[in-house]
């Protein structure tokens, strides 16, 4: 079933768009907001005790309803099992790929408008300003790499762990690290427990995305950058981080181009050079993992 819900949900990511300005995991921020305001002067709330009561709600109800239809059993179970999954995957990949916002930048980029190439994609960087366009440049490329695994890559492999529940336990968190943009005065204890919980884990995800751009592209350089990140780590959360984003650009030699400084007239090609192989990584790895996810499968059936 969850092979089966998988293809679905990739084969028609293009036909369910509309159903993507439904933004469920957003009302999770709002939900951590209105708690803090009750709870926040409780020292209880400043760390796990809380991440744990604002996620236990969409986790405890997908895995209330997981276990219900697990035990039902037969035909009509198995296929409102097989639409709950669905719809689950649906709404925890969401718009993954960013691609309006990528390519309206581009097109930006293409004109000499390097204000309103920042403007496409604003939201989805960092609060800090790029200081030149070398430095956006990483940054865009640094963002699809990062967004691909969580709005994709990891919320696949928790859903093949623990099905429905494990993708909304993976998106949730995910999520949740947002509040820090929010405006909010949020205690740093509660925002260092949602990165230690992501960080826990994206543990496993994140080495078997490294190992895959690896395999893909350049094998040296792609674990050359994954030892340097390991190593320069501070802790797990931003040595998860250094490792996905060092083994991207280094399976596709990257991570020197996208450092240096360009001019205004090779700025444009470099970047649509570096978008164009970022890109195709991120599909070659996505098939890479759902080949080796439909081969675990159906073994499984032959034994």
């Amino acid at each position: 079933m969850k092979l089966i819900a998988i293809l679905l949900v990739l084969a028609t990511e293009e036909k369910w768009k509309s159903f993507r300005s439904l933004r469920p995991y957003q009302a999770l921020i709002e939900f951590a907001g209105r708690l803090q305001a009750r709870l926040g002067d409780r020292s209880w709330f400043n760390g796990p005790g809380g991440v744990m009561l604002v996620i236990a709600p969409g986790v405890a109800g997908a895995g209330l309803l997981q276990v219900t239809l697990d035990a039902a059993g037969g035909f009509i179970a198995w296929l409102v099992s097989l639409a709950f999954a669905i719809v689950v995957l649906m709404f925890s990949i969401g718009r993954r790929g960013a691609d309006d916002e990528i390519d309206g930048y581009l097109r930006a980029i293409e004109v000499g408008d390097a204000e309103g190439a920042y403007l496409h994609v604003r939201e989805l960087l960092p609060e800090r300003s790029p200081e030149n366009p070398a430095d956006l440049h990483r940054m865009v490329i640094e963002m699809m790499l990062l967004r691909n695994h969580e709005r994709l890559l990891a919320v696949l492999f928790w859903f093949v762990v623990l099905g429905p529940l494990g993708a909304v336990l993976y998106r949730s968190t995910a999520q949740l690290k947002g509040v820090v943009n929010t405006g909010r005065s949020y205690d740093p204890g509660f925002v260092e427990a949602v990165l230690r919980l992501q960080a826990f884990l994206d543990w496993i995800p994140v080495r078997i995305t490294a190992l895959c751009y690896a395999l893909v592209g350049s094998f040296a350089d792609a674990f050359h950058e994954w030892r340097t990140a390991a190593a320069e780590a501070i802790d797990l959360y931003t040595g998860n981080r250094g490792i996905l984003i060092g083994s991207g650009l280094g399976s596709l030699r990257l991570h020197e181009d996208v450092a240096v400084a360009v001019d205004e007239a090779a700025y444009a090609e470099a970047f649509g050079h570096t978008v164009t192989e970022t890109r195709a990584l991120i599909y070659r790895t996505a098939v890479i993992w759902v080949t080796a996810f439909a081969v675990l499968t159906i073994v499984g059936w032959l034994s």
